[in-house]
């Protein structure tokens, strides 16, 4: 039976894939993802020690839960840091376009990204809903 932070296992293991995928993407190509957030490329060129910085944080953030779920552990531990990496970028992005240190489309998408993986960090580390009909989940 399911218990509260395993009911949520395959959304936590997508949420480390993808950190993992975007860690490695920023330590590889920093200029092209930077890019694709929509930097101009004198700008990506000059923040690709910054993107590789923020990809060898995701990796690691993302590489620890995905090592606590195949442990058999909910990586919750890593699940919150995680959310607090995302919510501080997300308040660093918007700061920074309300003060107009980065231009809008760049900020947007930043603040869209971050604040993207907090919310899908948050809903992964609350309890599951439980249905009438579904055994398989406790009250909680």
């Amino acid at each position: 039976m399911p218990t509260p932070p395993t009911a949520h296992r395959p959304l936590r293991a997508l949420i480390a894939l993808t950190r993992c995928g975007i860690g490695a993407a920023a330590l590889t190509q920093p200029a092209t993802l930077t890019r694709l957030l929509g930097y101009d490329s004198t700008t990506a060129d000059r923040l690709t020690w910054l993107t590789r910085l923020a990809g060898i944080r995701d990796l690691t953030l993302g590489g620890g839960l995905l090592a606590a779920l195949t442990r058999g552990d909910d990586g919750t531990d890593w699940l919150i840091a995680g959310a607090l990496a995302d919510t501080a970028d997300t308040v660093l992005f918007t700061t920074a376009g309300a003060r107009r240190e980065i231009a809008p489309i760049p900020a947007a998408a930043s603040v869209l990204a971050a604040g993207g993986g907090a919310g899908l960090a948050a809903l992964a580390l609350r309890p599951p809903t439980r249905y009438r009909d579904d055994p398989d989940i406790p009250d909680v």
